[in-house]
């Protein structure tokens, strides 16, 4: 925040004092108008801007080593000075918002309060509020306030009235509610007060403008803004005509600028604009492993999410160049602690992506390759009464250790197992482990969550992954057997036979017979055709015939 408050202050002073020497007096007050405004916009989005820049370096030798074995120069952790400073400063920062931020609202409400509580008069495009105080003329968007005594007697001049109605036809307050904002949330930025002074007498430049363009007299017009000016109150929030700047301006009231001069002097502000952004703006190098002509996976930083196992690609290949990619954004300064929270989700999304690549491994496989480990390495995250700590691993005493949250559950052994019960108590851990690992990333990241709630989700999660362990051993020990083969089809006469204990209607050709004839038909001819109807009824009906049997719908 100290250096983006800096760079910012930088980037206003660059464009103030081009302003001072090449613009404030010269009469192109459009112009230098939305030039303050853009100024002052730019300056605070300049130092967040980020430029990328890759080099492309060889590839190193693979090495099956631990990224904690690199040897990494570390930024300095904060002292405890330093974190007692910090809140200090917000302190007396928060104080001079507060302080500011209700001066902007009180001169609001008096606004307000005048133009509610005073008599008013359309006029044109605008509204006379007609005031009881001797209060010299003023603007606040289309509301001009007057003296009610002065106005009713005529004594202000057309002039004055016309410089106020130009305030109110530009939208001038609209500038000045901005800047007053600006100065509420930097009340501490000397610069952004003279962005405030010149933009309110840029505003007196444009309507002394509009007044002489109208025809008014020179000579008569400055005496009149002397007259009108010598005993002026000024108001925050309002366009009023100001005594100390009448000199400055009955200066560029006689000031003449050519159509080329206003030309040449607002291109050479895009110059002050590119020189800020090329000085002030965030510039990063990533130095990224060169692409070989057979393999390009890793073309760019956003590749690294993208490298996966392909069918068509040895596996341990595609894993062992992710995994050197992460080594190099690893070993990067400054350490990840020290990242910015987009720079750290970015290596916590890379890791992941190992991390499930490493256990799609086969047992085999992983002994070839070396497991990605975690990038805040070789340091780990404790939440000490709410705040969040860093601290190296290797220094860790017995009271940091109890606040660790539990290690990750450890990843299921593989199944050939296809059983229902198995994928079920598989989807279950799995869901849990991710409840798991979701819970210690928002508890280390964070800060919500308690170690007591992280201690019940890794018993929950054990207790499910113990189970999915006795159903693979109870699976492999009693092997689930093929189901048996359909019992073999009855013959003819079985069926007659039982169809006959049944006590059966038979019918031959359509004639009924006995049970015994229709058992000795089919013991003398086993190809007759059979029709058996109502089989679960108490006296079926059996139709045996020499034909094919025609089964009406």
């Amino acid at each position: 925040m100290g250096l983006y408050l800096i760079k910012v202050t930088a980037c206003l002073a660059i464009f103030f004092v081009f302003y001072k020497v090449m613009l404030e007096n010269e009469s192109m007050h459009t112009f230098k108008r939305f030039y303050l405004l853009t100024a002052l916009i730019v300056a605070a989005v300049i130092p967040t801007i980020l430029f990328t820049e890759y080099i492309y370096i060889s590839p190193e030798p693979i090495v099956d080593i631990a990224v904690s074995e690199f040897t990494i120069k570390e930024m300095p952790l904060p002292t405890q000075k330093n974190d007692l400073i910090t809140p200090s400063l917000w302190v007396i920062y928060g104080i001079g918002v507060l302080v500011f931020g209700y001066k902007f609202c009180n001169n609001l409400f008096k606004l307000s309060t005048r133009i509610k509580r005073n008599p008013k008069i359309k006029y044109d495009r605008s509204i006379h509020v007609l005031l009881e105080e001797r209060l010299s003329p003023h603007t606040f968007f289309n509301f001009i306030f007057l003296n009610k005594q002065k106005f009713e007697a005529h004594e202000i001049p057309e002039a004055v009235l016309l410089h106020e109605q130009t305030h109110a036809a530009q939208k001038h307050s609209i500038d000045v509610l901005f800047i007053e904002l600006i100065q509420v949330l930097l009340w501490f930025n000397p610069l952004v007060y003279l962005f405030k002074g010149a933009i309110k007498l840029n505003h007196e430049f444009l309507a002394d403008q509009a007044v002489l363009k109208k025809g008014t007299q020179l000579p008569n017009y400055q005496q009149i803004l002397l007259a009108f000016s010598s005993n002026a109150t000024e108001t925050q929030l309002a366009n009023a005509i100001n005594y100390s700047s009448i000199k400055k301006r009955f200066t560029i009231m006689k000031k003449t600028t050519s159509k080329k001069a206003v030309w040449l002097r607002s291109l050479l502000a895009l110059p002050i604009f590119v020189f800020a952004l090329y000085g002030f703006s965030e510039k990063k190098i990533l130095k990224m492993e060169k692409p070989s002509q057979e393999n390009s996976e890793l073309s760019s930083p956003s590749d690294l999410n993208k490298v996966s196992t392909n069918h068509l690609q040895d596996e341990i290949e595609s894993y062992k160049k992710k995994y050197n990619a992460y080594v190099v954004l690893t070993k990067e300064k400054p350490h990840y602690i020290h990242k910015p929270e987009s720079e750290k989700r970015k290596m916590d999304d890379i890791f992941s992506n190992l991390v499930t690549m490493y256990y799609n491994l086969s047992n085999t496989n992983r002994a070839k390759v070396t497991a990605a480990t975690p990038p805040i390495k070789p340091y780990t995250t404790l939440i000490k009464n709410g705040q969040k700590e860093y601290k190296k691993t290797s220094e860790l005493t017995a009271e940091d250790k109890k606040l660790l949250p539990p290690p990750p559950p450890p990843p299921l052994p593989i199944s050939e197992s296809n059983s229902t019960e198995l994928a079920k108590a598989k989807q279950l851990f799995l869901e849990n482990a991710n409840r798991y690992g979701n819970a210690v990333s928002a508890y280390t990241k964070q800060g919500t969550g308690t170690l007591e709630e992280l201690n019940a989700r890794y018993k929950k999660t054990m207790n499910l992954y113990e189970k999915y362990i006795a159903l693979v051993k109870k699976e492999e020990t009693n092997p689930i057997l093929p189901p048996l083969p359909p019992a073999p089809p009855k013959s003819p006469l079985d069926h007659v036979m039982e169809m006959a204990k049944k006590n059966a209607n038979f019918y031959y050709e359509g004639k009924a017979i006995s049970s015994d004839k229709a058992i000795d038909l089919i013991k003398n001819n086993n190809k007759l055709n059979i029709d058996t109807r109502n089989t679960g009824s108490k006296n079926p009906t059996v139709k045996i015939s020499k034909n094919p049997i025609v089964i009406k719908n």
